[in-house]
């Protein structure tokens, strides 16, 4: 079901777009690059921002060797 922009779900997305550009562009600024993939949600009294393809090489590697693999990166 769309959502438009007056209503609870559209300003609801267009929040989520704007803490989602918001934490990308802080990542970005503050360790030189922005994940592949970011999603953020709203729910409840909860802000959930998730990122994918956002860790080096070094902590990739650092993950899997303290047997967290490939779930993580």
């Amino acid at each position: 079901m769309p959502s438009e922009p007056g209503t609870v779900l559209g300003r609801k997305g267009l929040i989520e777009s704007a803490i989602t550009s918001a934490m990308v562009h802080y990542q970005a600024e503050l360790i030189g690059h922005g994940p592949t993939e970011a999603r953020t949600y709203i729910l409840e009294d909860m802000v959930i921002v998730r990122f994918k393809g956002s860790l080096s090489r070094v902590e990739q590697r650092l993950a899997e060797l303290a047997g967290l693999g490939k779930a993580v990166a």
